[in-house]
């Protein structure tokens, strides 16, 4: 149950950071490569938080 609801939660934010980056490059006019890839760092550092509880 804890774990569904941490994967839950991990999932929640993992869409809040795309969002966040697609408002970043479309708003602020910041390079989609470099927030993507920043994304995809902290989405998997997260993922390794996650499964390392």
């Amino acid at each position: 149950m804890r774990k569904d609801v941490n994967l839950l939660i991990f999932n929640a934010q993992s869409l809040a950071n795309l969002m966040h980056s697609v408002y970043l490059a479309i708003f602020q006019k910041e390079s989609l490569e470099s927030i993507l890839q920043c994304t995809k760092e902290t989405m998997e550092r997260r993922q390794y938080e996650l499964y390392t509880r």
